[in-house]
């Protein structure tokens, strides 16, 4: 949710990160990155609501 996105945005801006796994090591909310990558896009693409885009464009 919105925690976990502000977490993830908060680690990016100390340091990029370098793989799913530093995802992993850096957020211990997020077990399984690439899961919740792949929702986020799904949910950027369908959802003409989606207030921020973080990896499609408008």
């Amino acid at each position: 949710g919105k925690k976990i996105l502000s977490e993830l945005l908060e680690a990016r801006q100390k340091s990029p990160f370098t793989s799913f796994e530093d995802i992993r090591t850096r957020i211990k909310a997020v077990p399984h990155p690439e899961r919740m990558i792949i929702e986020r896009i799904l949910e950027e693409i369908m959802d003409p609501d989606t207030k921020y885009h973080l990896f499609t464009s408008r």
